[in-house]
């Protein structure tokens, strides 16, 4: 056992020596991290203990602190926890404290289960007992000491939910410990507390005997007994899971009951801890030495689909998209449909410019779940880059739904309504995205072009002078400032000088854009520099022609007439309808 697993007694007063202590100062003072997590939390629960004392309060409550599970740190080759049933991972604390009623401290023995927890609490605390209440009250065990012996049910069913090995079931007395696997255990305690020696080939009596209690007790979990409900994941959801080293894809395993012909773990578990180095590497940007592994492990364990889901997100990392094509694929046909290979399916054709396909295997991807936001992204990105702005709408919104002021999906919907001839309804959302980023570019541009759309030209200029000193430099932003100014009914002196500068800097920064020249000229003409801006716009007028633009050319040659003849041009905008 390593030295991370101090005494008890030892970690509780560092802790008390502690308090006050941020957490990143535990950091500090306690090297390994494992210790530190333990005094950080036992600090808070004596804050809390202080807290009650001071108020009156300890008496009348109950305090239960249990863990969830323990670490393996390397007991049995498991490095953390999850993967087997043995005690390192499976024994937990379970600590019960209710001054007021509980008055003797007691310590049980004999083996319980945290499905105890709750009927102790309805007994210790007086409520009624709902029907159906799994587990037994601990309170009178608390009160006494004493308890009769009851097996202890645990089971694992990780190896063969993600990777398609045999699952683990265990049963514990106080002495005997037996394992359900392909390669089956069984261990005295009493003799072996650190499950070290099988002896389930010389105790074959006790190991028939455990093994008939262990299918009566699973008999009695059946599913006739309990409904059993399929939940899904969002992206959201999976990705916390994957952070904490769980892996949320099923495996095409459909008879949970039935290990003979599936892999033991024990023999799996260096292509496990593989793995697990696999995402490490993944966690750490070294995507390349990531599908090395993964390719490897796909061949030793055929079986495990979830090796062909991670290494083609790991192919889409590295930009290999066709690969990540067949690596999603495989998982597809291997497990069935589920969201995350589904959506990760669809970037792959994504990225090969297969819009239309992506689009169908997104689609699927929300199908599954609804609220699976990288889908409904991609797929407002690809119908509005399709201009199919109706639904480009309807995912924006569920982005929008999804992540409240989202600077990127609100640009992204009040530019699909703009699109669409609907701007007033586009200048909240577009708005509110400029409110977290004062600097975007896109929310920018629409923004002035909704003002400008129903006919409020003052607005417009308004939204295009925050633009501008939110985004200096020569821009298309600039561009269309300079033309706003020139082209008002009566510009200022200094709105027409301003006019005539930008339009410059933007003619120089980008000599081939006839729009940008356009401005100039009209600037010009605002100015009274009819002969310039005449110049200007058969220079313009020469660009459009030579690049094809038909509707622009004829736009310019209106406005030169005007130059030609000494008048300004005037921009007269009327809302739309």
């Amino acid at each position: 056992m390593m030295d991370a697993k101090k005494t008890l007694g030892e970690i509780v007063l560092k802790a008390r020596l502690a308090q006050g202590l941020t957490q990143e100062e535990y950091a500090a003072r306690f090297a390994n991290p494992y210790d530190g997590e333990i005094a950080f939390v036992d600090t808070w629960i004596t804050r809390l203990v202080d807290w009650l004392e001071e108020t009156g309060r300890r008496d009348e409550t109950l305090i239960i602190v249990a863990g969830d599970h323990g670490e393996g740190f390397h007991e049995h080759d498991e490095a953390e926890h999850g993967f087997f049933v043995y005690g390192s991972t499976m024994r937990v604390p379970l600590i019960l404290s209710f001054p007021g009623r509980l008055t003797t401290p007691q310590t049980v023995p004999v083996p319980v289960a945290l499905v105890d927890v709750f009927p102790t609490v309805v007994d210790l605390l007086g409520w009624e007992s709902p029907p159906g209440l799994e587990g037994r009250s601990l309170a009178e065990a608390c009160r006494t000491g004493s308890i009769d012996p009851v097996p202890v049910y645990g089971e694992c069913e990780y190896p063969r939910m993600s990777f398609g090995w045999a699952g683990l079931r265990s049963l514990t007395t106080d002495r005997w410990k037996y394992i359900d696997a392909p390669r089956a255990e069984l261990y005295d305690l009493r003799d072996d507390p650190g499950e070290l020696n099988n002896i389930l080939d010389t105790r074959k009596d006790i190991a028939d005997k455990m093994r008939a209690a262990l299918v009566d007790q699973v008999s009695r979990m059946s599913p006739d007994r309990y409904e059993a409900r399929r939940t899904t994941l969002d992206a959201a959801a999976i990705a916390k899971l994957e952070a904490l080293g769980y892996v949320a894809a099923p495996a095409a395993v459909a008879d949970s009951t039935d290990n003979t012909a599936l892999r033991d773990p024990k023999d799996m578990h260096p292509v496990f801890e593989a793995f697990t180095r696999a995402l490490g590497m993944m966690n750490h940007d070294d995507f390349e030495k990531a599908a090395q592994i993964l390719q490897r492990l796909s061949t030793e364990s055929p079986e495990s689909a979830e090796f062909h889901s991670v290494l083609g997100s790991t192919y889409l990392k590295l930009e290999r998209y066709a690969e990540a094509q067949a690596a999603f694929e495989k998982r597809l046909e291997m497990a069935g449909p589920s969201p995350r290979p589904l959506c990760g399916l669809a970037e792959a054709l994504q990225h090969q410019n297969r819009l239309q396909e992506a689009v169908v295997f997104y689609q699927q991807t929300i199908e599954l779940s609804a609220d699976w936001e990288p889908a409904h992204r991609e797929l407002g990105t690809i119908l509005s880059k399709m201009r199919q702005f109706p639904g480009a709408e309807i995912h924006w919104r569920r982005c929008v739904d999804l992540r409240p002021g989202h600077a990127h999906y609100l640009t992204n919907l009040g530019t699909v309504l703009l699109a669409q001839r609907r701007p007033s309804e586009a200048i909240p959302f577009l708005e509110t995205a400029l409110l977290d980023e004062p600097a975007n570019e896109f929310a920018h541009r629409s923004l002035w072009q909704c003002y400008r759309a129903i006919g409020r030209r003052d607005d417009a200029v308004r939204a295009l002078r925050a633009a501008k000193k939110a985004l200096p430099g020569p821009s298309l932003i600039q561009c269309s400032l300079a033309w706003m100014l020139a082209t008002a009914p009566a510009p200022s002196a200094e709105d027409t000088e301003n006019a005539v500068r930008w339009a410059q800097e933007c003619c120089e920064m980008l000599p081939v854009n006839v729009r940008h020249f356009d401005a100039l000229a009209a600037a010009y003409a605002a100015q009274g520099e009819f002969e310039k801006a005449a110049d200007v716009a058969r220079q313009a007028l020469a660009m459009a022609a030579k690049a094809g633009q038909l509707g622009v050319k004829g736009q310019i040659e209106a406005r030169l007439g005007l130059y030609e003849s000494g008048r300004p041009f005037v921009e007269g905008i009327a809302p739309r309808p």
